[in-house]
């Protein structure tokens, strides 16, 4: 990568890092090229340079928060061997990951950002559309496969299941359509889904 190059990813960064500071903080109804420009420390004019549109910023904000998720899970599940409770832990850390980011949750998942994505690149949409975390989650699954915990049969069936089920409770919860604390919530899922692995 030439000088050129490394300057602009970095400039790139800067406003990536500026609409994520924003979007978790006051949601992506209160970002604006005002705002990531000031945050960023340039003027709104030069967003452009880098971004053809505010949704294109949101599609780089949103293959971010997918890393940014992925890493939280591996911490998470670091030290657990037991490869039944590590997929459960797993789960339950990306729960955890959008209760505490429900403006990410939204962007990912509620905003209608992702029908624009002229001048992204190729990459970055397979970022947002097919994210590492999930790739993640599916490999601890197949574990459970081979280590004879599931049949390998029901993976798929299982799988569906068991990640509607967590972006359902994520949906109720975050939209506050529940009740129920967050713990509660978390204690809850652990025992359903160690429920459907036994």
């Amino acid at each position: 990568m030439d000088k050129k190059s490394i300057q602009e990813a970095r400039k790139r960064k800067y406003f990536i890092d500026a609409a994520m500071e924003i979007i978790k903080k006051e949601g992506v109804d209160n970002l604006s090229v005002k705002k990531v420009a000031d945050l960023a420390g340039y003027a709104p004019g030069t967003l452009y340079n880098y971004f053809a549109n505010l949704n294109v910023l949101l599609g780089y904000c949103a293959a971010e928060y997918w890393i940014e998720s992925r890493e939280y899970v591996l911490e998470m599940v670091r030290d657990i061997e037991d490869i039944k409770y590590r997929f459960i832990r797993a789960c339950v850390a990306y729960l955890e990951y959008f209760f505490d980011n429900p403006n990410v949750f939204k962007l990912i998942f509620l905003q209608d950002f992702i029908h624009d994505f002229k001048g992204l690149p190729a990459e970055i949409q397979d970022r947002v559309i097919n994210p590492t975390v999930v790739a993640l989650l599916r490999e601890y699954f197949k574990d459970c496969v081979s280590e004879g915990i599931i049949a390998e049969n029901k993976l798929l069936q299982l799988e569906d299941i068991i990640a509607n089920y967590i972006h359902g409770i994520l949906l109720f919860y975050i939209m506050e359509r529940t009740n129920e604390s967050r713990e509660r919530i978390q204690k809850k899922v652990e025992k359903q889904i160690d429920c459907l692995l036994s």
